[in-house]
Order: C-alpha cells, then structure tokens, then sequence
C-alpha cells in the first residue's frame, strides 16, 4: 500500500511536468515491485493452500512477460528503421 502512495499522487499530468517525464516514469515503475510484493505478502500469508496465490503470481508473471515481449518487439522495429 505504501509503495502504492507515491504513485496516485504523481498521477496528474502536473506532477508529470514537475518531475520530467523521465523521472515520472521512473516513479511509476515501482507499480511492478508493488504487485510482485503483494503477490509475495498474499503467498506467506496463506497457510494451507496456496493455490490462489501461485495463481495471482502466474497471472502477474504471464501480464510481466506480455510487457517484455512488447518492449522487445518494439524496441526491434525502432532499430530495423534507423531511429
């Protein structure tokens, strides 16, 4: 929840062009090592059966890797045109 603090108060396009949009996106990143944590907190705090955990954890892992893949792909059509 702390991590998550920062971020919806930077969430106006004022805070965008106070901190730069570098520094902006930079912040907002935390948005990822907030839901790995909260999948991790979800995980050690089931007892029994952790099934829906490790469920969460696949979804965010499968929604990371859709992200990676998407960066790759555009990061090679970026180079394939020079930019």
């Amino acid at each position: 929840f702390l991590l998550l603090l920062p971020l919806a108060w930077t969430s106006t396009g004022g805070w965008v062009r106070r901190l730069g949009h570098g520094r902006w996106k930079g912040l907002h990143r935390l948005a990822y090592a907030a839901a790995a944590l909260g999948v991790l907190h979800f995980y050690l705090r089931v007892k029994k059966d952790v099934t829906e955990p490790l469920a969460y954890g696949l979804v965010l892992l499968t929604a990371l890797s859709l992200r990676v893949v998407d960066w790759d792909l555009r990061r090679r059509r970026r180079a394939r045109a020079g930019v």
